[in-house]
């Protein structure tokens, strides 16, 4: 007797359990008017939040429980088709279901924009140029936006203005002194001709969009030397500068003088470069030495003025260039009102790298 009713049981037991087992529905979702498979339609059962999409063929297999639902099958460029569905402990037949076609309406859509200046022109002034303390001009330029570098030695770069380089650019000194370079590799760029601290502006115009300096297709780059101003007394400002690079023994030293009065001015400008090989991260000497000495004379009458371009000399060995690992240079400023001589400013600024 224990027995029966232990067997009768285990019987209910597994009624439920299999009544309560996920079934399997199967379908295919094919298109009304030409009875050809649609792929990528959703079948989907709100009340379980379960939907799967159909292949290539157009079929579709979903797991659920047993009971009633009401499934949606949906399809851009097709209507939406709703179904109720009955899911019992026994297999189902595979589901049929034809969707009919819905042309995608798309409204108008209007974009509208307020125009804006083109700019054109950017200028960059000494006190950016001389916050970065460039070695050279074409070391400064690649910092800016649009341009590239190329580099042939331990010293100087050739700038590089949105692709386009060497002749391609239009690189002069004050609105139309026009430089060459000497060597035929173009080991000494223009911009290698012009110390970066003897600038007052550099003029960049991007694209063939100015005839103000002549002929361009790439771009103008018009380098703006320094002028003393006018005035009422004799004045005189005179400026020093020296800095080392521990990384390839690196020795720069400047010198500047500007006197000035109501009817003359000038400016005298002179410097040398004195640079050894430097090592690689693993420790490996890169040939890159050079030597640069380099000067410039500019002397006015009122606004008339007689301008000499600097000319610098050295030997330029490998494209490769000098990475400092410490850098201090110390900056001072002394100017001179009559008889009296007065110290301005003391400044240093160390770099580690």
């Amino acid at each position: 007797m224990k027995l029966l009713r232990l067997s009768i049981a285990i019987a209910l037991l597994c009624t439920a359990v299999f009544a309560d087992a996920p079934q399997q529905i199967t379908g295919r979702v094919i298109d009304q008017s030409s009875q050809k498979p649609v792929e990528n339609a959703v079948f989907y059962i709100e009340s379980t939040n379960q939907f799967v999409q159909s292949d290539a063929n157009g079929t579709f297999k979903m797991n659920v429980l047993p009971g009633e639902y009401v499934a949606q099958i949906m399809r851009v460029g097709y209507e939406t088709a709703v179904q109720t569905i009955a899911i019992r402990e026994s297999a189902s037949q595979p589901m049929l279901i034809a969707l009919k076609q819905q042309p995608v309406t798309v409204e108008d859509i209007t974009v509208t924009e307020k125009a804006s200046s083109l700019t054109l022109q950017s200028d960059v002034y000494a006190r950016e140029i001389s916050e970065t303390s460039p070695k050279d001009v074409g070391l400064f330029l690649r910092s800016q936006p649009g341009f590239g570098a190329i580099r042939r030695g331990g010293y100087a770069i050739d700038p590089v203005m949105r692709g386009f380089k060497y002749e391609q650019l239009n690189v002069q000194f004050d609105g139309g002194i026009k430089v060459s370079h000497a060597c035929p590799n173009r080991m000494d760029p223009v911009t290698s001709h012009i110390r970066a601290q003897d600038l007052e502006k550099i003029e960049i115009v991007k694209g063939p969009y100015t005839v103000r300096y002549g002929q361009t297709l790439g771009g103008v780059v018009n380098l703006v030397q320094k002028r003393p101003a006018l005035t009422q007394t004799l004045n005189a400002h005179a400026e020093i500068e020296s800095g080392y690079d521990s990384n390839g023994d690196s020795r720069t030293a400047r010198g500047a003088v500007t006197i000035s009065d109501q009817k003359y001015d000038l400016f005298i400008s002179g410097g040398t470069q004195d640079a050894g090989n430097y090592e690689n991260g693993d420790g490996v000497e890169i040939p890159s030495s050079y030597r640069v000495n380099d000067y410039l004379i500019r002397a006015g009458f009122r606004r008339r003025k007689i301008t000499a371009c600097n000319f610098p000399g050295g030997n330029p060995l490998c494209a490769m260039c000098c990475t400092p690992h410490c850098r201090w240079i110390p900056i001072s400023t002394i100017r001179t009102f009559g008889r009296w001589i007065t110290l301005r400013s003391i400044s240093a600024k160390p770099f580690f790298r």
